[in-house]
């Protein structure tokens, strides 16, 4: 008796059988592994996933081809990134001081970019089953508000004059392009592409962990300096500095908050020794060596 596997066929090799794995079906296990659009669930062979039974699974997997589908997220990406060259124009051709109304062109262009977008979001909330899982989904909500709120912009708030620039949010939709890069990883001539993003993403917890590390440290020997310099009139209000000019001392560590901004133009190399330390050492040299430390911990570290 022959059992029939779904993901395995058989290729004849003299008088054996030997078994090779399903390209397609591997690709499409490996991207719902690996996060795409929606996960699906695989049952049994003859086991249709849902509680309508086998209307209900038909409807979704249709719905989900569309929503999940190469043709529909590269016309989202294309009409997106349009709407991103369209909007960068207008700021470049369009008179300044002047209302969307005003550059008709223009107004057209972004009312034609609100139908489209509005009508994409009727598909994706047509289509989504069940509609939940629409709202479920933090993608699909900020899409909408950024729609909503666009198109009232241009066609509701701009016309009388209190409106035009909620749109200019619509570039946040950008972002969808990475859900593009997650669809095309089943080519192999996207595979670097999809590792670069899935390396860029597993970063960015790793990410967070680091700023928080760095705000904790600013933080710190904000306090530091603050004590050591912004409160220590006795040795900066005495005269001009190093360059014969009075150094305003209160305005790089006057406050807290101040030193940290001040500590990060250090962190990030941005005249922090003619404009900065040298200030500091002329009239305290030893701390020359807290500042080379805090680099060696922070822009170096």
């Amino acid at each position: 008796m022959v059992t029939a596997v779904s993901t395995v066929g058989f290729v004849p090799t003299g008088n054996k059988q030997k078994a090779k794995p399903n390209t397609v079906n591997s690709l499409l296990n490996e991207r719902s592994f690996k996060g795409g659009f929606r996960s699906r669930s695989h049952g049994a062979p003859g086991q249709v996933a849902g509680p309508g039974g086998a209307a209900a699974g038909m409807e979704q997997l249709v719905a989900s081809n569309i929503l999940d589908g190469l043709a529909f997220n590269c016309w989202v990406t294309f009409t997106v990134t349009v709407n991103i060259i369209v909007i960068s124009l207008e700021q470049d051709l369009c008179p300044s001081g002047s209302s969307p109304v005003d550059c008709t062109s223009w107004f057209l262009l972004e009312l034609l970019f609100g139908m489209l977008f509005l009508g994409e979001l009727a598909i994706r909330i047509f289509f989504t089953q069940p509609k939940r899982k629409f709202f479920n989904d933090l993608w699909n909500v900020m899409d909408m508000i950024l729609i909503i709120a666009a198109f009232l912009d241009t066609l509701v708030f701009a016309p009388i004059g209190i409106g035009g620039f909620i749109r200019y949010f619509t570039v946040l939709r950008a972002l969808r392009a990475i859900k593009l890069v997650r669809l095309v990883q089943m080519f192999p001539l996207f595979r670097e592409l999809w590792l670069l993003v899935g390396g860029l993403s597993n970063s960015l917890k790793a990410l967070g962990w680091v700023g928080l590390i760095v705000v904790m440290v600013l933080y710190v020997c904000g306090i530091v300096v603050t004590m050591e310099i912004g409160k220590n009139d006795d040795v900066y209000a005495i005269g001009p500095s190093y360059d014969g000019q009075v150094w305003p001392y209160k305005k790089y560590f006057g406050t807290v908050w101040r030193s940290m901004f001040t500590l990060f133009q250090v962190l990030t190399l941005d005249s922090w020794c003619d404009g900065i330390v040298r200030h500091v050492v002329y009239r305290q040299p030893y701390m020359g060596v807290f500042f080379v430390v805090f680099l060696l911990l922070t822009a170096f570290g």
